[in-house]
């Protein structure tokens, strides 16, 4: 999983949806009438899908959870987002690859990954390092390409049914609001759910919350949440405070730093895991030093 997104080809199987009950469910792709909790395991894998397993392989390994976020490196003769290589690699099978998951689980979640950051003229993470104040033309040229590519392959493939798009990088120290309106209004015109990743920040998460166009059944995605061989983020009591305040569900990590050992009996594992706990989580961990490959070595905790 990608802790600063984009640098790495990340996989990411891990963790958990939680909040209080929600009646206010999804509709998703209207099959997904069976799903009374919050509480689910979560897949994106941001690299090349033909190392991770064969076609057969990679379905059955996604389609084990209830959301899935697919990254995917379009080739785009009309983009001029300069850094392309921020995604994952072009992988010809992924139409019937996410056909066949749809197929295996017909209730999973599906999300298409496109980048907050697109119009940025520097890209994506770490630069830029300043806020993209206005998209071209006011209507986010490459965001809305990077969408409709998406879209085309849904169309184009039957069986394909896309729930939404998992908005990276919305965070109002990379966009401005006018930007991020402008992002979740436009997914929401093609009839897609809005999947915001917002940093693990108080900012982040309420710069989500304070659009008009990010709905109760929409979802806040949380990056390094916690880690568990230190101290919580310096954030984490005041997002727990806007979590509980708020009805979006949310996914949060719980993540180890590189090269320390993963120890699930350790008190400040307990508490981070405590603190998802408390609010119907459900927490899988994960280790740092496997960003970048496709070798997991989640621990699962009690």
């Amino acid at each position: 999983m990608r802790i600063h997104p984009l640098f790495h080809l990340v996989l990411s199987i891990i963790l958990l949806a939680c909040t209080e009950p929600n009646d206010d469910q999804p509709e998703g792709n209207g099959q997904h009438e069976g799903q009374d909790s919050d509480i689910g395991r979560v897949f994106i894998y941001q690299g090349d899908y033909a190392q991770l397993g064969t076609l057969a392989e990679n379905a059955a390994l996604v389609a084990q959870h209830d959301y899935a976020v697919f990254t995917h490196a379009f080739l785009l003769s009309d983009s001029s987002w300069a850094n392309g290589h921020c995604l994952d690699a072009p992988y010809e099978s992924m139409a019937a690859l996410m056909v066949q998951v749809r197929t295996l689980n017909p209730d999973i979640f599906l999300f298409g990954y496109v980048a907050a950051t697109a119009d940025h003229p520097n890209g994506c993470w770490p630069v830029p390092s300043v806020q993209l104040e206005a998209c071209e033309d006011g209507v986010c040229t490459d965001f809305i390409t990077w969408v409709n590519r998406w879209l085309e392959l849904e169309t184009a493939h039957e069986g394909l049914v896309l729930d939404g798009i998992f908005i990276d990088l919305a965070h109002e120290a990379l966009i401005s609001p006018a930007v991020r309106d402008n992002l979740f209004s436009y997914v929401h015109l093609a009839g897609k759910q809005i999947c915001a990743n917002v940093l693990s920040d108080t900012s982040g998460i309420s710069f989500a919350l304070a659009s008009e166009y990010f709905l109760e059944s929409d979802l806040l995605f949380i990056e390094g949440y916690y880690q568990i061989a230190g101290n919580p983020n310096v954030f984490t009591a005041g997002m727990n405070e806007l979590l509980q305040a708020t009805q979006p569900r949310w996914v949060a990590l719980i993540s180890e730093p590189s090269g320390i050992e993963i120890d699930c009996d350790s008190p400040v594992h307990a508490e981070g895991v405590a603190l998802i706990d408390s609010m119907g989580g459900l927490a899988y961990t994960y280790q740092a030093s496997d960003l970048g490959t496709v070798r997991p070595t989640w621990s699962v905790c009690p």
